[in-house]
């Protein structure tokens, strides 16, 4: 238990048992583990759990820490910033969880889970049940870099928009070999599993079965772009990536939704599939998109693009918009086929 703050100031290597036992709390003390600034930090085989009443996160990073085998659970902050890490330098998650977290300022809070100003990297790691009350980002809030390497967020829920992630305007996002599902947003026009206002790149990854109650909701990614004369348009570029059976009174699937007549986000999308449409109206797509080809569409009505000849979609006479869900071995969703996150497996025939 910590009895006062931890602040590390200089580098050190912590070691905690290899059976993952060791768990430090701060309880009701507010406590944190502070590495400041110019200081590098590895932990592994440790627990960072129940922190209850802190202002901010537990642990509260301006150095370059790394994370090994670790479990940050359970921790509330009742302050603007991340409930269970608030990252303004380098941090870097191997097989480790952040789970259970929860943000709660009433004034807007980002981050129920992670809130990053910094440099970020999930390797094998995953981000799930995660919560922000207030605000943006219910797993990851994220306002400068971050990457997601065989990596998982799921089950993680925003009062407003990013149910599993948020990233900012200006800001970049990457994911690999990854997966966002589960996550859920309640706000206006909220993105459930991904709302993207910078620059996101998703390659081999699934975003699946993620959800937006709100008022023109999108269920699975969000790309938003805003007028600003100083912004750059937001843009995604999604490879070799499934999109598929999210729920959003808005749009299911990916919706770009720009609020300039001027800023346009520039969607790229190549050897992908988009379907399982479950919004209450409106198709799997809508807005503008450059398709690259070799993709599979069950309902692209509402979106503005060019088709390549390599796509297949649902007003195509070789497949009918019923044919989708046919076309994954198993209708009850992602399973582990292979790999360190669930996807869906495609149909033998």
């Amino acid at each position: 238990m910590l009895t006062s703050e931890l602040n590390i100031t200089r580098n050190l290597t912590i070691r905690g048992p290899v059976a993952h036992t060791l768990s430090i709390s701060s309880g009701e003390s507010g406590h944190r583990v502070h590495v400041l600034k110019g200081f590098s930090v590895t932990i592994s085989s440790l627990i960072f759990k129940d922190s209850t009443i802190g202002l901010k996160s537990f642990i509260y990073n301006e150095g370059t820490l790394t994370l090994t085998n670790s479990t940050v659970s359970d921790n509330i902050a009742l302050f603007d910033g991340g409930g269970g890490i608030d990252n303004l330098g380098t941090l870097t998650l191997t097989n480790s969880t952040v789970s259970g977290n929860r943000a709660n300022f009433a004034g807007g809070s980002k981050g129920g889970g992670i809130f990053n100003l910094g440099t970020l990297t999930l390797t094998n790691s995953t981000v799930s049940g995660n919560t922000v009350t207030h605000g943006y980002g219910g797993g990851i809030f994220n306002g400068n870099t971050l990457s997601l390497n065989n990596s998982t967020v799921s089950g993680n829920s925003a009062s407003s928009s990013g149910g599993g992630i948020f990233t900012n305007f200006e800001d970049t996002l990457s994911l690999t070999n990854s997966t966002v599902s589960g996550n859920s947003a309640s706000g206006p026009n909220g993105g459930g599993g991904i709302d993207n206002e910078g620059t996101l790149t998703l390659s081999n990854s699934t975003v699946s079965g993620n959800s937006a109650s709100g008022p023109n909701g999108i269920g699975g990614i969000k790309i938003a772009s805003f007028n600003c004369q100083t912004c750059s348009p937001a843009q995604a570029d999604l490879i070799f990536s499934t999109i598929y059976g999210n729920r959003g009174s808005g749009g299911a699937d990916l919706v770009i939704k720009d609020d300039s007549s001027t800023q346009r986000s520039q969607v790229k999308i190549s050897n992908s599939i988009v379907a399982g449409d479950s919004a209450h109206w409106g198709a799997d797509i809508a807005g503008m998109l450059t398709s690259h080809g070799y993709n599979l569409f069950q309902d692209n009505s509402g979106a503005t693009f060019d088709p390549a000849t390599s796509d297949l979609h649902g007003t195509d006479k070789t497949l009918s918009v019923n044919d989708l869900p046919s076309l994954f071995a198993s209708p009850v969703g992602l399973r582990g086929n292979g790999g360190q996150t669930w996807t869906y497996a495609l149909g033998a025939n």
